[in-house]
């Protein structure tokens, strides 16, 4: 925060508590008395947009003042500090956008495998090809481990045949998270030359991603046919898989259109096919009875799953009761854990910690790193727990090599694309779940022995195991949520860490994965009563754990968060006593003259607003903070215009809620500057490859290109920003918020002209704001396109000025 300082700090306010550090800007404009009548809000306003209609006359007197607007102790500074590190300095990892740049391909000889050994019938074969060579889009349906990935590498391979060779390696894109943000539009781009490419989506709604569902939710006959157009142009083809129940009610419309088809079961011909192919494959001795073959078919049902028996299980098969409890472990987790694996010490602790890690319904895995760390922390209380306190540890092929260790879990590590990072998970995504049922159910005293050790972990560990360990915490308290979540909760929501507060928010994590809706009602009671408490610490625990919560349930969370600001923050900007002291006060500290009268910066005006913000609150500033922080990392994580639409809602209350909307949404360090590019906060620029920025992009500007008509909607919210200052402040100081607001949209624009894949972002969010239904807005905006940077044709806003000015005025005649 040593912005906030300027090079000669002036005479001092006093203030109580630590030692301050004086907070000097320049003002925006001198305090006329003439002006305190507000503006008659019926009529346009004359003058310029963003300043009085005398303020020409004004600048001309003299130089304009140096004032000194309040005082920052050192501990505001390192507590906005702490904030800004904690709420939006790893959004980069946390918020990603999709890019084909890091998406691994499919080498040919793997495709080549997968297509001789697919035994699908040849005629569904036919009708799947079809698809994808006419209409260049399709989606494989069929049960977990059906044989969807090999029978879409199948289809690849005869698309290769058939063009001639003419065909790139097949890219291959994971299953996405809820966090991924992908825009078709970018995949989408015309290529007028060179070979053709096949995009496999794996899993595609198993980890909840909106923006695919939002895609296959808008597929229509209608807009299909403009789908292969583009498809064609871009010379793309598209794969998705799935499981039918995810789904859900989608699959219906889009197999009525010939885009959805479901792999029907494989014959058991097929099956016994699949089974002596694989048993040749690994050089195995065929001695195996007919009768023990089909045992092996009927418990298998599946090709993937014929051939994870054979490579594990398959050696030690000689009767038909062998089969079975082979496959009873692989089916029963309890049977696997508790008896296959328990004589292997090492495999059996690697799993443990494994499961324990991935206790969230959606995890994609966890990163080795993280999880090497957590299980080194936790791995002598686990032996001790089971080997006894004289245990010692082993030493073998397993110190130097990690092979053993994930064939008997049933694990892989594979590369991140997006990250970078080795991730973890086992085989089957379902057994983390499984795992954890097992192990409340029948393993109570090993988890109770775990709690210590992983409290231990989140207090001193680095800031990603310490997540993983709390996560973990929130999911075992459910053993007694009384006697083990409610008091660790109670204790960190009242601690002076920051970190300690915001690992009740990954606890909440764990505790909404948990099938028990008994306790996951009785942890929110909890944190309701905390956020509702009267200590000075309970709401801005609450703020970051229902942060937190916003990730996964974001209507909830913005609720739970108005409640927060309705109740500490409203009734304190509506005293309007400690806004008109503070405006005395900013009218007669005219000490010190400005250096270059001529320059009046957004930053100065935002940092005025800020001053203004630590004057009103004063004891619930750092509640303030928090809040703002929260809701930046929220529209960073979910998007701002997802997190917009729930923000707008917050301006049906108190007049106090919507001018602490629009005080946070303009000052220094808020919404408008953190997400408009224009501020210091780093928010991960690789990852949203559309902007060519070199600090940190415009995501408002960006979001208006994932959803169409989504300019309506932040302009909406803009202009609701503006009537929660313009009609509730003093006229004093709505000038400065005034100014802000325009001088950010100015920004927002010089910047988009720039970048060519904002520009026409910025054009419509101008018209949408010309045809707000508020005059004021829509004439001062219309000051503002009508100023000197905008009448400069070599700069390029003059063009983008005159065509937002076309589309917004043209609707706006009959106004």
């Amino acid at each position: 925060m040593a912005d906030l300082e300027t090079a000669r700090p002036g005479p001092e306010i006093p203030h109580s508590g630590t030692p301050t550090v004086p907070v000097e800007v320049a003002a925006v404009e001198t305090v006329d008395s003439k002006e305190s009548v507000r503006p008659d809000t019926t009529a346009p306003v004359a003058g310029g947009a963003l300043d009085d209609p005398d303020h020409k006359e004004r600048t001309d007197e003299g130089p304009q003042q140096n004032i000194q607007i309040g005082t920052l102790s050192s501990d505001d500074i390192q507590f906005i500090n702490e904030c800004k590190n904690f709420y939006v300095s790893d959004q980069a990892t946390v918020s990603r956008a999709f890019s084909l740049k890091s998406v691994p391909t499919i080498s040919r000889v793997v495709e080549a495998r997968c297509a001789a050994s697919f035994l699908g019938d040849s005629a569904e074969e036919a009708i799947l090809l079809d698809v994808l060579q006419n209409r260049r889009f399709l989606i494989i349906v069929g049960e977990r481990n059906s044989g969807k990935t090999a029978a879409a590498l199948r289809l690849v391979h005869c698309l290769r045949t058939a063009t001639g060779d003419d065909l790139l390696e097949p890219l291959h894109v994971a299953s996405l998270d809820n966090r991924m943000r992908i825009d078709m539009h970018d995949m989408l781009e015309p290529r007028n030359k060179g070979p053709e490419r096949v995009i496999m989506f794996k899993d595609v709604l198993s980890r909840n991603n909106q923006n695919l569902r939002d895609f296959l939710v808008r597929c229509t006959e209608d807009s299909l046919d403009r789908l292969v157009d583009r498809l064609a142009a871009s010379r793309l083809r598209l794969v998705f898989t799935s499981e039918a129940h995810l789904m859900g009610a989608v699959m219906v419309p889009l197999a009525s259109i010939g885009l959805c088809r479901q792999l029907r079961p494989l014959s058991q011909a097929h099956l016994l096919q699949c089974l002596e192919t694989t048993i040749g494959a690994t050089g195995a001795a065929n001695e195996l009875d007919a009768a023990t073959r089909l045992v092996i078919v009927e418990r298998a049902r599946t090709a993937p799953r014929i051939i994870r028996f054979v490579t594990h299980h398959y050696k030690n098969v000689t009767t038909i009761a062998n089969v079975h409890h082979a496959f009873d472990q692989i089916d029963d987790v309890g049977t696997w854990i508790f008896g296959d694996m328990i004589d292997d010490y090492d495999a059996w602790s690697f799993a443990l910690v494994l499961g324990l890690v991935q206790c969230l319904p959606d995890s994609g895995g966890v990163p080795w790193l993280s999880f090497t760390r957590l299980k080194s922390a936790l791995d002598e209380r686990i032996r001790i727990r089971v080997q006894g306190v004289d245990a010692k540890p082993s030493y073998g092929r397993r110190s130097v090599s990690d092979t053993s260790n994930l064939e008997r879990a049933d694990a892989v590590i594979a590369r991140d694309a997006a990250s970078g990072r080795d991730m973890l998970r086992f085989n089957d995504a379902r057994r983390a779940g499984r795992l954890w049922c097992e192990l409340l159910d029948k393993s109570r005293s090993l988890l109770l022995s775990l709690w210590t050790p992983l409290i231990e972990v989140v207090q001193t560990g680095e800031p990603d195991v310490s997540m993983l360990a709390a996560r973990i915490l929130g999911r075992i308290g459910e053993l007694d949520a009384v006697g083990l979540a409610f008091p660790l909760i109670g204790r960190w929501a009242r601690s002076e860490k920051l970190s300690l507060r915001a690992a009740v928010g990954y606890m909440y994590h764990g505790i909404l994965a948990s099938d028990d809706s008994r306790y996951i009602e009785l942890c929110l009671e909890k944190l309701a009563h905390i956020a509702e408490s009267s200590h000075r610490e309970g709401g801005r625990t609450a703020i970051a754990t229902y942060r937190q919560i916003g990730g996964h349930d974001l209507v909830f969370a913005m609720e739970r968060l108005r409640a927060i600001a309705d109740d500490r923050l409203a009734p304190q900007i509506a005293n309007m006593q400690k806004i008109d002291k503070f405006l005395s006060r900013l009218s007669a500290e005219k000490d010190r003259s400005l250096s270059d009268p001529e320059t009046i910066t957004l930053e100065l005006c935002r940092i005025q607003l800020f001053g203004l913000a630590r004057e009103i609150f004063e004891k619930q500033f750092q509640t303030m903070m928090e809040l703002q922080f929260a809701l930046i990392s929220l529209c960073i994580e979910v998007g701002p215009l997802e997190a917009f639409t729930e923000l707008r809602k917050w301006f049906r209350g108190s007049e106090g809620l919507r001018a602490l909307v629009a005080l946070m949404f303009l000052q220094k360090d808020g919404l408008a500057a953190s997400l408009g590019g224009s501020n210091h906060v780093e928010l991960g620029v690789s990852e949203f490859n559309r902007s060519s920025a070199a600090s940190a992009p415009n995501l408002i500007l960006l979001s208006i290109s994932r959803i169409a008509g989504a300019e309506k909607q932040i302009a909406s919210l803009l202009e609701d920003v503006f009537m929660g200052f313009y009609y509730f402040f003093p006229h004093e100081s709505a000038r400065y918020f005034r100014r802000a607001f325009f001088e950010h949209i100015r920004s927002w624009i010089i910047v988009a002209s720039e970048d060519p894949s904002i520009r026409s972002d910025a054009e419509r969010l101008l018209a949408a704001l010309l045809r707000s239904n508020n005059r004021d807005l829509r004439t001062q905006c219309v000051q503002m396109l009508q100023e000197g940077v905008f009448r400069d044709g070599q700069s390029g806003l003059r063009d983008i000025a005159e065509r937002a000015l076309v589309a917004g005025l043209k609707r706006s005649i009959g106004y």
